[in-house]
Order: C-alpha cells, then sequence, then structure tokens
C-alpha cells in the first residue's frame, strides 16, 4: 500500500467529503505552493495532497507513536480518519497556522523551503525532500500550535542549511531506513529546532 492511499480513501468516502476538500484546499494555498517543487509526475498522483497530510498527521501526533508505525501509508490514513471523524478537531485554527507558517516559508526560502544545501556550493540544489519536510514543515507547524512564535527569518536561514548536516539526521535518512525509524528523528529534531524542546 503506497503512501498515497490516504488520498484514495477519502475520495471513496463521502462521509468525510468535507474534511477531503478542506485538505484539497490547503494544497492548493499559494504559499503552500510557493514552497514545494514536485514533478509533473508527483503532482499528478496528488503528492501535495499527501504532503498537507503528512503536516496535519505529524504536527500534532505524539511522539511516542511515531516510533511504533509499521506501513506509512496506513499510518497516514489512519490518522487522517481519527482527525476527519474528531468533531472537536477545529478545520479553523489548524488552516490558519498552516497559512501562517506557510506564508512565512514562502517569504524567506519559497521553492528551496524543503531542497538540500549544499555547503560546499553554498547553494540549494535539487528537488523537495521528504525528510527535509519532516523537519521543517512539521517542526514549524508544531511550534505554532503550541503557541511558539516563528523564528527570526535569518536565524532560520541558518539553521536550514544545517539540517542535512546533523548526524542524526544523516542516519536516519539513509537509503533502507524504515519509517518508523526515520520519523521520530526528523519530526522531533524540527520540534527541537523550532519549539525548544529536548
Amino acid at each position: 500500500m503506497g503512501t498515497h492511499c490516504v488520498i484514495g480513501y477519502f475520495l471513496t468516502t463521502i462521509q468525510f467529503r468535507d474534511f477531503f476538500l478542506w485538505v484539497k484546499s490547503l494544497s492548493e494555498y499559494s504559499g503552500f505552493r510557493d514552497c514545494i517543487s514536485l514533478s509533473e509526475r508527483q503532482m499528478d498522483e496528488s503528492f501535495d495532497i499527501e504532503l498537507v497530510s503528512r503536516y496535519l498527521v505529524f504536527t500534532m501526533c505524539d511522539d511516542g507513536v511515531l516510533g511504533s508505525i509499521d506501513e506509512l501509508g496506513s499510518f497516514l490514513t489512519d490518522n487522517m480518519v481519527e482527525h476527519a471523524k474528531n468533531n472537536s478537531f477545529d478545520t479553523d485554527a489548524v488552516g490558519s497556522s498552516f497559512k501562517r507558517v506557510f506564508d512565512y516559508l514562502s517569504q524567506t526560502l519559497g521553492d528551496n523551503s524543503f531542497k538540500k544545501f549544499d555547503l560546499v556550493k553554498d547553494k540549494y540544489l535539487g528537488a523537495t525532500l521528504i525528510s527535509v519536510f519532516e523537519v521543517v514543515a512539521s517542526g514549524l507547524g508544531y511550534a505554532v500550535l503550541e503557541g511558539f512564535s516563528l523564528p527570526d527569518p535569518e536565524e532560520f536561514k541558518r539553521l536550514h542549511k544545517n539540517i542535512l548536516d546533523n548526524p542524526d539526521i544523516i542516519r536516519a535518512i539513509k537509503p533502507g531506513v524504515r519509517a518508523s525509524t526515520r520519523l521520530p528523528q526528523t519530526v522531533k529534531y524540527g520540534r527541537g529546532l523550532f519549539a525548544n524542546e529536548s
């Protein structure tokens, strides 16, 4: 089961149609679009909507559950269904925090927000990296939801350039590393950077 299964689930479940349309509207938000660099194939496969789903799940989940992930697609789907079923889930507040985070990213780094910074070449390279998205988007989103201020833009840029130079992150994102190993590192690292948590 691929990680985009969450999209198919919501598309075929009338009960959650309004929630899915809300998620889709976030994926079309201009600030978000300014920050992602996806291939035509990724867009055709609705990877933009999956990124929003990852944001929503990883900004609000407890640290402890990340290490228990077996299959990432099922984990995302199950958590999104829980959000959709939750009558107290505040789409206005969560949507507002999402827009605040991506407006900030759009203004500070734009489409470099989730790319690798090459310290030798002194520039950003490549396309959107899911590991950088997990650190940056979920870290900032968590910080905002917890009441922290967004970081000073220049300090944020300095921190951002060194994300993939961190030994723990380097080990966590090696090829073949399971999501259950990677996510506790990337998500917790982002929370530590932007919400001052250890």
